[in-house]
């Protein structure tokens, strides 16, 4: 009960009076009765009643909160002359108390009645303890006096309405007026809208003289009074005043006048517009020729531009043969006082009248400078749907003294035409894209979709056109803004959906609870968000989130990695905060750089190691390290400063493109802060020429294919595991090459030591490590047994506790990227005086593999022709000396740059996709609707190419004894594939009589063939079954996918230096050329054809006995069987 007298106390009427307290639990009222005074005016009892439903009071720690309290002062004996009850007060506030102690206030609103006087305010007014002060937005106060009606000269009202803010502590009071109102108790009033004054101005204003409020007075039914801006140019501004009255005969008419502004005032309190002389205003008249019933005149700003603000004249006539006589003018302002024109029905240069059609109501509006041309335009509507109507630019010389307004040739003015879209709201936007061109929002709603639409109307210093259109609405023109509220002249939008600013928009703030994205422009942004969990993005610029509440009262964390900030509350729930400077609190405001962690700068360096010579491979040492912890590290090689394209592997192979020039590297990782950190090597010395040794195996691939897939070229350095046989030789004759090897290989169980963790200087692999189970061991084994039968490597598994120099492991990799393998990589030491080579050093990480975890793959992955598989297949590539094909100085060309030549290219070969597709019936009336869905996918290579396979056998030599049988060679009937043959002995078949499809086979060694070729068409049908596909499948997946279907063409390579002797061909029309070994060519059914390389008359034809083929012989060559 303590805290209930300490809450009544407030309103206790004599200190020393007792007060009896009574307290209705249900309806959360209190009661308090007071002993009154009896020598007061009036006697008895007086009765307060506290009636707050959101009451609460907790009498054992002292916190309570009080809201929207309604009291109620009543008496038994109130004095006769007062209404009952003596006093009523709403209050809507929200009052909290802390262990007794009041810790903030907000107060909505506050009525107060007593007597013949009313008090009222609408807020809100917040006060909080630790702000020390006390704020007021858009608020309004108002006193209002039932005064005596015979008194015109009495007060009635008068309101103020503006922002104030109270500095308890410095005791200052500062804030703008924005509107003030006083009117008398027949209501008429001066006024003045849009004050935007200080209360710095406005208190000096009081304090140096004494304010003048008039009475503008008529005898009349009604009149009001506005703000019409300068009209006579002498420095003050003026007022327009409408009255309204009804004539003898019981016609209503109106009057329109202008009060001039004055320094000096009109001469009293009470001003009669009926007897204005020429200095005090003027009256705009009608009457002389014109039989108009009423009109109304608005301000129109100054729209010919001549520095006098000037008016629209709206005039009322009669309904006349089904048509209003009603006149639309423009009335301009004139200096000097009695100079303006007073009768409008006679213009004489000093206004227009505005031709539209009689049928139309329009009214005006003011939208600023549009066409840039340096004066206001004017939006004519048709009708107050704004459907249709028109700009009409402003002018410095004027207009004619009538316009017709149908007949606009996009010089004078624009028709615009939205009458499709529905209704029509405009608004000016100011210059929103900040060209120095006014610009205008459009707002449709209600149209055909039933939703609403907002554009920006871009101001074009050229115009548009004659005629506008909601289709010209471009985007060039215009902006669509999906959920955008109208913009406050001081550029803050406020938005009820996700939104980009637009540039030229300063401030944002959200208008509803969901959470919104909101993100900025490149200027210096101030965004509000509401109770949603939004996402701020502040883009560009010094940018700012504003919070209402106190710094305390958010729970704020950071993500170092993302560079974001979550900044949550109960009241305005979670929001993520991403490239934002500075959070804004009501009581602080904290920047963003000391919420997040402090980044330390990487230590150590990165070295260049290698010759600078044309052909040689430069290698990097990397001793970085970094407090904040060491990401994934990524290198980029320059030449002379810029980019090598491509060049993002640890080492680079010089091409002749960087002869001349010297090479340097960046390295460049995420921190464990999320930083992006970069350090720049020293530079070489600038890269020599270097010749090109000759082929030592005899290949055939010219030298610049080969250029293109070798880490290494010449044999000299690094790329190739015999390397070490240099030893002895000089660097110039480098041996080894083309001999074969012993290569072992281990599955990791641990991390190798030479790998960094980030706490110590070392390469940057591997993350999330993981071990290779026995499927994906199988698989390694499957690809290190088919390289062996292909190149002179022989790999045998490391058992013991030693790595092999092939290792195996799962790590994480870059995004978009399966795999890494490291080139064999060696250094060496040579003779100053000699040359030679004294000794080689092998680089523990080289050979190494990695590839992406097992959890990233799908369980038969790891089966020939699987993703993993495939993978493997490339990496051990690298892991021998291969390298990407469009990486380095030396690329392939374009034709050659792909899985169909090489597995090391990313391109797939061309017409490699294969498409899915199933039609589905449905039972509808009348019938079954036919739908239809389809995927793709690409047929991969199952072997390495011709390209690999020329490029291996030259580093490493040939295996000629794996396959030195008499081999056959088949598929499945028009199976789909992409291999090579290497065959490296007996005499060799390939086998096509299951295939339905014609061939083309073509024996020559290091030549592609086509197996089981078929048209577009026939793929499609013997995939889907459907004949009516060209109806439907390219809909579903597109032309480039048509485009690139597969088709059997140049599936089968050969190899170089691969014979094989024998064919069978197939059911379809076979295209065959042999090779010069002395081949047996069986075309099997079909017409087939078999091309020979010379003329007639070099063969001898022989029929074979019992007509089943011929021998045909050249006479310098070979014989061939045909059948």
């Amino acid at each position: 009960m303590d805290k209930l007298q300490i809450a009544l106390n407030v309103l206790d009427y004599t200190p020393d009076e007792a007060v009896t307290v009574a307290v209705n639990a249900e309806s959360t009222q209190l009661t308090a009765d007071y002993n009154v005074d009896p020598s007061a005016d009036w006697s008895g009892d007086a009765r307060v009643v506290i009636d707050g439903t959101g009451l609460s009071i907790d009498s054992t720690d002292g916190d309570y909160t009080i809201s929207n309290i309604n009291a109620l002062l009543t008496s038994s004996d109130a004095p006769t002359d007062w209404d009952s009850p003596l006093a009523e007060m709403d209050l809507g506030l929200q009052l909290t108390v802390v262990n007794d102690r009041a810790q903030s206030l907000e107060l909505n609103s506050i009525s107060v009645i007593a007597g013949d006087m009313s008090v009222s305010f609408t807020g809100p007014i917040v006060w909080n303890e630790s702000a020390d002060s006390v704020s007021m937005e858009n608020a309004r106060f108002e006193i209002s006096v039932d005064s005596d009606p015979s008194d015109q000269t009495v007060l009635s009202s008068f309101y103020i309405e503006g922002d104030l803010t109270l500095d308890l502590g410095a005791e200052s009071l500062t804030g703008v007026i924005e509107r003030m109102g006083v009117t008398n108790e027949e209501g008429h009033h001066l006024y003045s809208n849009d004050l935007n004054v200080s209360l710095t101005e406005i208190f000096g204003l009081l304090y140096d003289s004494e304010p003048e409020f008039i009475d503008v007075r008529f005898v009349d039914l009604w009149s009001n009074s506005r703000d019409a801006g300068d009209i006579n140019g002498d420095g003050w501004d003026d007022l327009l005043v409408s009255a309204g009255s009804l004539d003898t005969g019981g016609q209503w008419v109106n009057q329109e006048y202008i009060l001039f502004g004055t320094t000096t005032g009109w001469g009293g309190e009470i001003v009669d517009l009926s007897t204005l002389g020429s200095v005090e205003g003027v009256l705009l008249d009608f009457s002389a020729t014109e039989p108009l019933s009423s009109y109304y005149v608005d301000p129109l700003g100054d729209i010919n531009g001549d520095g006098f603000a000037d008016l629209q004249v709206r005039a009322w006539g009669e309904w006349e043969s089904g048509q209003w006589s009603n006149k639309e003018l423009i009335l301009f302002g004139q200096s000097g006082n009695g100079q303006l024109t007073t009768d409008l029905s006679t213009l004489t240069g000093v206004g227009i009248e505005l031709n539209i059609s009689d049928e139309i109501d329009p009214y005006f509006r003011p939208v600023g400078d549009l066409n840039g041309d340096g004066y206001d335009d004017l939006w004519i509507n048709q009708d107050d749907w704004g459907e249709a109507g028109y700009l009409l630019f402003g002018k410095a010389e004027g207009w004619e003294s009538e316009i017709n307004l149908l007949v606009l040739n996009g010089t004078g003015g624009e028709a615009l035409d939205f009458s499709m879209n529905g209704d029509t709201y405009l608004e000016v936007f100011e210059d929103l894209n900040r060209d120095g061109v006014d610009d205008l929002l459009i707002d449709f709603y209600g149209n055909s979709s039933g939703t609403s639409q907002e554009y920006v109307l871009l101001g074009n210093s050229g115009g548009w056109g004659a005629a506008i259109t909601m289709e010209d609405l471009t985007g060039v023109d215009t902006l669509l803004l999906s959920h955008l509220i109208f913009p406050d002249p001081d550029d803050t939008l406020y938005t009820s959906g996700d939104v980009t600013l637009p540039e030229g928009i300063e401030y944002v703030e959200v208008q509803v609870s969901s959470g919104l994205m909101v993100e900025g422009n490149s200027q210096a942004n101030r965004m509000v968000g509401n109770s949603g969990d939004d996402t701020f993005d502040g883009g560009a610029g010094y940018d700012t989130v504003v919070y209402a509440g106190n710094y305390i009262d958010y729970v704020i964390s950071t993500d170092p990695i993302a560079r974001a900030i979550t900044v949550s509350s109960t009241s305005d729930g979670t929001d993520t905060l991403t490239t934002v400077e500075m959070l804004e609190f009501a009581d602080q405001s904290v920047s963003v750089d000391l919420l997040l962690p402090q980044n330390y700068l990487a230590t150590g360096a990165v070295t260049i190691a290698g010759i600078s010579e044309q052909g040689q491979m430069l290698t990097l040492t990397n001793t970085l390290s970094d407090e904040d912890g060491m990401g994934t590290m990524s290198y980029q090689w320059l030449a002379d400063g810029v980019d090598i394209v491509g060049a993002t592997n640890p080492s680079y192979i010089l091409s002749e493109d960087e002869v001349g020039k010297v090479i340097s590297v960046v390295a460049s990782y995420t921190d464990g802060n999320g930083t992006l950190e970069s350090v720049v090597s020293g530079a070489t010395e600038t890269v020599v020429t270097q010749s090109v040794v000759s082929n030592p195996v005899g290949q055939t691939m010219d030298e610049d294919t080969l250029n293109g897939l070798l880490a290494i070229r010449n044999g000299q350095e690094l790329a190739r595991w015999n390397f070490p046989e240099s030893v002895g030789f000089t660097v110039e004759d480098a041996a080894g090459l083309g001999s074969g090897v012993t290569l072992s290989y281990s599955f990791l169980d641990a991390v190798p030591e030479y790998y960094s963790d980030g706490s110590e200087p070392g390469l940057d692999f591997p993350v999330d490590f993981g071990l290779f189970q026995q499927d994906h061991q199988a698989a390694v084994e499957t690809v290190l047994s088919y390289y062996s039968s292909v190149i002179d490597v022989e790999f045998v598994e490391q058992t013991t506790n030693d790595e092999g120099q092939l290792t195996f492991g799962f790590s994480q990799q870059n995004p978009g990227t399966a795999g890494h393998a490291f080139y064999p990589n060696f250094s060496y030491s040579f003779s100053q005086t000699t040359g030679e080579i004294s000794s080689t050093t092998e680089s523990p990480e080289s050979g190494d593999v990695w590839i992406l975890p097992a959890t990233e793959w799908e369980e038969d992955d790891f089966l020939i022709g699987g993703d993993g598989y495939n993978t493997l297949l490339h990496e051990v590539g690298h892991a021998l000396g291969l390298k990407h094909p469009f990486e380095g100085g030396n690329q392939l060309e374009t034709a050659l740059n792909h899985t169909g030549y090489t597995v090391m290219a990313y391109e797939n070969a061309p017409n490699s996709t294969m498409v899915e597709a199933q039609a589905i019936d449905t039972p509808v009336e009348g019938g079954v609707q036919t739908s239809y869905n389809a995927s793709n996918f690409t047929v991969q290579t199952n072997t390495l190419m011709v390209g690999d396979i020329a490029a291996l056998q030259y580093l490493y030599g040939a295996n000629t004894t794996s396959s030195s049988e008499e081999d056959t060679y088949s598929w499945g009937a028009n199976e789909a594939f992409f291999e090579t043959i290497w065959d490296s002995g007996g005499t060799d078949t390939i086998d096509c009589s299951n295939q339905s499809y014609s061939c083309e086979i073509d024996l020559t060694p290091g030549s592609h063939s086509s197996i089981a070729l078929r048209t577009t068409q026939q793929e499609v049908l013997s995939a889907l079954g459907y004949e009516d596909y060209s109806d439907w499948l390219p809909d579903l997946v597109g032309s480039t996918i048509m485009g690139d279907l597969y088709n059997g063409r140049n599936n089968l390579a050969i190899a170089e230096n691969v014979l094989i002797e024998n064919l069978i061909g197939g059911a379809g029309d076979d295209t065959i050329i042999g090779n010069s070994a002395d081949n047996r060519l069986d075309g099997g059914a079909g017409n087939d054809t078999v091309i020979y390389s010379g003329n007639y008359a070099d063969y001898s034809f022989n029929e074979l006995e019992l007509g089943s083929g011929w021998s045909i012989a050249r006479v310098t060559g070979g014989a061939d069987g045909v059948t």
